[in-house]
């Protein structure tokens, strides 16, 4: 059939059948510009009347007054735009505050400056005494200072005034857990006068051996990029060296230079003291023999690699290290919200507590979070004597307490054989805990690699005693070994400066005299035990208090709560007891397991063996019986490798861990198993992504739980409510309680930041969840359920043993060895052959839910320990987990023989050269001056380049592919901390406003030229887009209020066609982005960043303000993200970017209870399409954050909220969940979103303004009527087809020769402006009213 022709409806020219040849006939059309010249007149005339009205009588109209109004019809009014006069509400103005500086001393405030409120009135003179009384005694001077507080209510309390205050050079970046591209460069010190290069003989070398020593991918193609990018093409750093190839030496030998890097150090910085290789001597005992402790034959270990306790100590007291170092512990505590305005922190003469500070106010918080915020810290701060004022330079001016934090675990270094490593960390509690946990700030520091015995020992053994050595033997052998090695720590220098401090020079160069403390110990629970001296989960498994085994499962009750009062104190008659049971062993010849030991040892669990740590004191300030390792991953059946010494999360409960969880859960609650799992494992893998790495996406099989990480299985606990929903009718209300009390749990034991509050909540949280495990422990006892198939298969394929293994009790006293060497192991051991036996089909054990658990046990003390030692993400051993990995790779570049002499020469060469490389950076500062790095461009952005993509003829997905393009990673988006908000400037992606009409989008129909598809008798009839309604009008209203900077007054407002008809969009076109990065503060007073995608993650969470609504946090879907240049006619502003989101709004299930007190997550779904706010437009600026939804699986899917629409993705199906669940535990943020008096989520919220009253409302509706009818209906048509380019073309007419800036991206300009010539003869009066406003976008009505 013929194309169909286009008709200029104002001259009547035949245009091309081109979607862009309307707008480029209006350019020329003179017909067009003159209807344009006389609106744009009669608008300035009209605005200039206005302008001229006196002040007195804004207008003087024949309507009677307000009051005399008729009342309203029966049917709903309309506003003169035609949209229903509706009162509704719209989001509240959201005020983004970045986090504040911590709060710092000044240097020319006074001690106790703040002890009275600001701007108040000078204390009037004191009455005088009565004569007959006694004069009083003046007060004893206050040693204790306290900062002003900061923007949001925080104040520290020191003891007395600090030398050194880290603080004082944080800033915003600092606070921010973005990327950032770099860290500012240290301060300068005092210059050795040997070059930064020493012991090397140039500056090639040593970038040289820089390579070689720290690149740990040399034969990948990046590391090959690498060292071509170093030597071959040096780089900017390589070039202000000027390193060439030609002053390297002929021959060039590696293994000179690092010969003389091992021999000649970096002295400067203090770190030239090496590994120390010592051995230990322990005693074999022998059942039978009768010999003195002294007289038993000893069993030398050797290469025993470790440096003195005191070089990590002095290493960070005197290199660059020392900057985040806080020397002073103080308490941190926040004011009332209310009294922000006029604080007061503290009285003229307040009572001090036990650690010499006043004591805490009415109505104000503790804060929980860092190691020398805590109370073990101020009180070992406060235990420790202070000098006297120094007289020398050598003399110490002050007194500090170093927190040592050790962490030791073994691991399995090879892929494929038995090599393993037991390293021992230090960390120092002093530095702030986000500095510690980074594995490029290098604050932890390699102490030593704890040997095991040798196969030797047996063959020793034998030789002296002509037996074989007994397994218990063995076992106490292992004891014994542990605290050797901790002995030869615990020096004479050591001890001397534990008990009497040792005098150090810092960095900064002043000289202090520092007391080493002992504050956390993190282990594993294998080790846990080798360390208090108790046997493996024995009569008394809890290495801090007497708990029997039997009464763990009553873990929360109020007996319970009083046997923890019990602990264990290493006093006179444990020390007896134990060296009665040495002598027994060695003297009487009694087995070390037999039963004269144990009616000695047994009643309390305890082990005969001298603890060292213990017999030294240290242990009054480290916390080991509390503490927890990070290995909660392990299934329970191998519980024993997953206890621990601290409570530091959730998850290492091993009831807690979904292992055990999902046995009871998945295996035995339905007839058909399988087909639940299938059921459970498909919604899991429909589950969004969400964050950084916060939610990944789900294994195919959820239910195996097979080589899931730790993070997989957090996961499962933040997501597993709306999983389990269904599946279980006869527990299910017992099971959704249990799923939440457990995620919120989670959530308070993994804050960064606890307050007094919120302590409070955390051990209700606690109570209610052991109350609920019990009952669930009672109402399941006769569920059956049984090991998963590849625990089966496990089982069957291990070597035969006389007795099947108790799966639900741990073996005694294993030595910490990673379980992959075991295996390893076992899989070495010759077997004698067998017959070849018939298979039989393998029998599932059954496993029962364990109760009896030492997590468990420690389920309660995680509050105390948090308010005693700080959060456990300040006390978690994935520290430690990650410095691992640094011995990993070292042993990659060793020669597999001796790797554990190797692992530690590698390990101090890179400590040389990173000293090196500080040394070479100050050279490089005192050459130039101090000069940070530039950053004049704090955003990088996303190339505009340009992207090839099919063409797509269904409107539809092409629309759906324009709103949400596809984001391209080929360049980093850096977002500075005091930005709300980023969407790119690119306009690789554009759309013209007139596409997005609510016109049919669902027929195959070529949009873009063509002769389409084939002709039907009937053809299908037009379905309009219930996303596209109105979309036009709502834009411009939503940019217009913008421009005009009118507040939200809780209304919708409402703007005449005129009105809207002054918004010029340039070029009619929109730009549209893949993502939006929002910063947002968070409740600990750190800057993060969601990632916001109309694809994946395109839910968002802003605030409301009904006042009649509780829940505070509205919730929508954002279904683009645009930006576009908009001014406004009848403004004399310049044109400008508006960013702008698209949005699809969702409402709270109000017949749903949900919250913390109905232990329920927010139940959310669509607000229907026919309801006008269901689509709007948001300025980014009001979003608080993105947000996890879940959808709601029991529910299944619906059409009732909309129809066929382009607002959905095509993977949906046209189709939306009936409801979602708001994820409000899926990081720590979001769940304090649901809290009151959090201290980071302050000032982020703008009041709610008063609703405007009747009378009021009456009144603006009489003058927009008054406005409207003087204005010309035939003018006012004139000036609603004001299109905007000709606009902006009559403002600018001098311009005439620079069209470029009105022409879209894209457009073709090949004959049309050029051969068309102005034309007349057809006049104004022929355009019609439906012509001008469909070309507006608007509906015609």
């Amino acid at each position: 059939m013929p194309k169909s022709k286009i008709q200029c409806p104002l001259c009547g020219k035949i245009l091309k059948n081109r979607e862009d040849a309307q707008t480029v006939h209006d350019r020329t059309c003179s017909r067009f510009k003159r209807l344009h010249q006389e609106s744009v007149q009669y608008i300035q005339q009209h605005l200039a009347n206005q302008s001229q009205l006196p002040a007195e009588t804004p207008m003087e109209i024949d309507h009677p007054p307000p009051p005399a109004l008729p009342p309203p019809p029966s049917p709903p009014a309309t506003r003169p735009s035609g949209l229903p006069n509706r009162r509704t509400r719209v989001p509240s103005k959201f005020n983004d505050a970045a986090p504040p500086r911590p709060p710092r001393l000044r240097r020319r405030d006074v001690q106790n400056q703040i002890s009275q409120p600001p701007l108040a009135s000078p204390p009037s003179a004191p009455s005088p005494a009565p004569f007959d009384a006694a004069p009083s005694p003046p007060p004893p001077p206050k040693d204790w200072v306290q900062t002003l507080p900061n923007a949001f209510g925080l104040y520290k309390i020191y003891p007395r005034r600090p030398t050194h205050d880290p603080d004082e050079s944080v800033g915003l970046s600092d606070l921010y857990r973005v990327p950032k591209p770099g860290d500012p460069a240290l301060k300068t010190l005092p210059l050795p006068p040997e070059p930064w290069y020493y012991p090397f003989p140039n500056e090639s070398v040593a970038h040289m051996i820089k390579y070689h020593v720290e690149e740990e991918h040399p034969q990948s193609i990046a590391g090959f990029d690498r060292l071509v990018t170093n030597f071959l093409h040096p780089n900017e750093e390589a070039q202000s060296d000027g390193i060439s190839l030609h002053e390297l030496p002929t021959p060039f030998s590696t293994q000179k230079f690092l010969d003389q890097l091992d021999k000649n150090g970096i002295t400067p910085l203090g770190i030239t003291d090496k590994w120390k290789n010592a051995s230990v001597t322990i005693r074999l005992p022998c059942v039978g023999v009768n010999q003195s402790e002294t007289a038993a034959p000893c069993f030398t270990v050797n290469d025993i690699l470790h440096r003195p306790l005191l070089d990590p100590i002095k290493e960070v007291l005197q290199g660059p290290l020392f900057q985040r170092f806080h020397t002073t512990p103080f308490s941190l505590r926040a004011i009332p919200e209310s009294d922000l305005l006029s604080p007061v922190v503290a009285d003229d003469a307040p009572t001090l507590n036990e650690y010499g500070l006043p004591p805490l106010l009415p109505d104000h918080e503790e804060i929980f979070s860092e190691i020398y915020t805590s109370p073990a810290m101020l009180e070992a701060y406060h235990a420790i004597p202070q000098p006297p004022a120094p007289q020398t330079p050598d003399d110490a001016v002050e007194s500090i307490v170093v927190a040592l934090m050790m962490w030791s675990d073994a691991t399995h270094l090879a892929q494929f054989g038995t090599a393993s490593l037991w390293p021992g960390y230090t960390f120092f509690g002093n530095h702030p805990k986000e500095f510690r946990g980074k594995p490029t700030s290098n604050a932890g520091f390699h102490q030593v690699y704890f040997a095991s015995l040798p196969d030797s020992v047996r063959d020793s053994y034998r030789q002296q005693y002509g037996c074989d050595m007994p397994d218990e033997v063995y076992t106490h052998l292992k004891r014994e070994l542990i605290h050797a090695i901790w002995e030869l720590l615990l020096s004479d220098e050591f001890m001397d400066a534990y008990d009497n401090g040792i005098k150090i020079k810092c960095w900064d160069g002043l000289v202090r005299l520092v007391f080493p403390r002992f504050l956390i110990y993190g282990a594993d629970y294998p080790e846990k035990v080798l360390l208090a001296t108790i046997r493996s989960f024995g009569g008394c498994p809890c290495p801090r208090c007497f708990i029997q085994k039997g009464q763990i499962m009553e873990t929360g009750t109020v007996n319970d709560m009083k046997r923890r009062s019990n602990i264990r104190v290493d006093d006179h008659p444990r020390r007896s007891t134990i060296e009665s049971a040495r002598a027994a062993i060695f003297g009487n010849g009694n087995a070390v397991a037999g039963s004269a030991i144990d009616k000695m040892l047994k009643a309390q669990s305890w082990a005969p063996t001298r603890a060292s740590i213990y017999h030294t004191h240290i242990i009054r300030f480290a916390h080991l019986p509390r503490m927890l390792s990070q290995n909660w991953i392990r299934s329970r059946r191998r519980s024993i490798c997953s206890q621990c010494s601290y409570p530091t999360s959730c998850m290492k409960s091993n009831w807690g861990s979904p292992k055990p969880l999902s046995s009871i859960l998945f295996e035995c609650y339905t007839p058909s198993r399988t087909s639940m799992n299938l059921t459970n494992d498909a919604r899991f893998r429909q589950v969004p992504t969400f964050g950084r790495s916060t939610i990944r996406s789900f294994c195919k099989n959820v239910s195996e739980l097979k080589y899931a990480a730790a993070r997989n299985y957090e996961d499962i606990i933040q997501c597993i409510l709306p999983v389990l929903e269904g599946l279980f009718p006869k527990h299910q209300a017992l099971i959704d309680k249990l799923a939440f009390e457990l995620a919120i749990w989670h959530g308070y034991a993994k804050l960064r930041m606890h307050t007094t509050s919120t302590i409070q909540l955390f051990r209700l949280a606690t109570k209610d969840l052991c109350t609920t495990i019990r009952r669930f422990a009672r109402e399941t006892v006769n569920v059956k359920t049984y090991e998963l198939p590849r625990e089966t298969r496990r089982r069957m394929n291990r070597p035969s043993k006389a007795s099947p293994p108790n799966l639900s009790v741990p073996a005694p006293d294993n030595l910490p060895i990673p379980s992959a060497s075991s295996q390893s192991a076992t899989q070495a051991v010759a077997t004698p052959p067998t017959s070849k036996k018939k298979k039989t089909p393998a029998q599932k054990l059954e496993k029962p839910f364990n109760l009896i658990t030492y997590k468990l046990h420690s389920i309660p003390d995680y509050p105390d320990a948090i308010v005693r030692f700080g959060t456990t993400d300040s006390t978690s051993t994935q520290n430690g987990e990650v410095a691992h990995r640094l011995v990993k790779y070292l042993y990659q570049r060793t020669n597999k023989r001796e790797h554990v002499r190797q692992i530690a020469k590698h390990e101090q060469r890179r400590r040389l050269m990173r000293a090196m490389w500080e040394r070479r950076r100050r050279y490089k500062e005192a050459e130039k001056g101090h000069v940070n790095p530039s950053s004049a461009s704090n955003i990088s952005t996303y190339a505009n380049s340009t992207i090839s993509h099919k063409p797509i003829k269904n409107r539809r997905e092409r629309l759906r592919t324009v709103l949400c393009p596809k984001a391209t990673y080929s360049h980093y988006t850096y977002v500075p901390p005091e930005q709300h908000h980023y969407i790119s400037d690119s306009t690789r992606t554009s759309i013209r406003l007139s596409d997005l009409v609510d016109t049919d989008l669902h027929s195959d129909t070529d949009t873009d030229g063509g002769d389409g598809p084939m002709a039907i008798d009937r053809p299908d009839p037009v379905i309009p887009d219930p996303a596209l309604h109105n979309f036009t009008r709502k834009l411009k209203s939503h940019l217009r209020q913008r421009l005009l900077g009118s507040e939200y007054d809780g209304d919708d407002t409402c703007f005449t066609d005129e009105e809207l008809i002054n918004v010029v969009l340039e070029k009619d076109t929109l730009y549209s982005h893949a993502t939006l990065r929002v910063n947002f503060t968070t409740y600990d007073l750190r800057r993060d960043q969601d990632v916001i995608n109309p694809r994946s993650r395109k839910f968002c969470i802003v605030a409301g303000q009904d006042p009649q609504n509780r829940h505070e946090l509205w919730y929508g879907e954002v279904l683009g993200i645009f930006h576009t240049r908009v001014l406004l006619a009848d403004q004399p502003n310049k044109a400008r970017r508006m960013e702008f989101l698209w949005m699809r709004w969702l409402q709270r299930d109000v017949t749903y209870r949900c919250g913390l007190k109905a232990k329920r997550l927010p139940r959310v779904h669509y607000m229907p399409h026919d309801v006008p706010d269901t689509f709007g437009f948001l300025d980014p600026s009001d979003i608080i954050r993105g947000c996890h939804l879940i959808p709601a699986f029991a529910h299944g899917r619906t059409t009732q909220y909309l129809p066929k629409s382009m607002a959905r993705q095509a993977s949906e199906q046209d189709q939306d969940w009936k409801y979602f669940y708001v994820n409000m535990v899926v990081d720590r943020d979001m769940m304090m979103r649901y809290h009151d008096r959090v201290i980071g989520h302050r000032k982020t919220r703008a009041p709610i303004s008063n609703p405007t009253t009747e009378q009021e409302q009456i009144t603006e509706e009489v003058v927009d009527d008054v406005v409207a009818d003087m204005v010309d209906d035939v003018v006012a048509d004139m000036a609603e087809e004001v299109n905007v380019a000709a606009v902006v073309a009559e403002e600018d007419e001098g311009e005439e020769g620079e069209p470029d800036d009105w022409v879209a991206e894209g457009a073709d300009f090949d004959t049309d402006s050029e051969h068309e010539e102005d034309e007349g003869g057809e006049d104004e009066d022929s355009l019609s009213h439906a012509t001008i406003v469909s070309r507006l976008g608007y509906d015609s009505e």
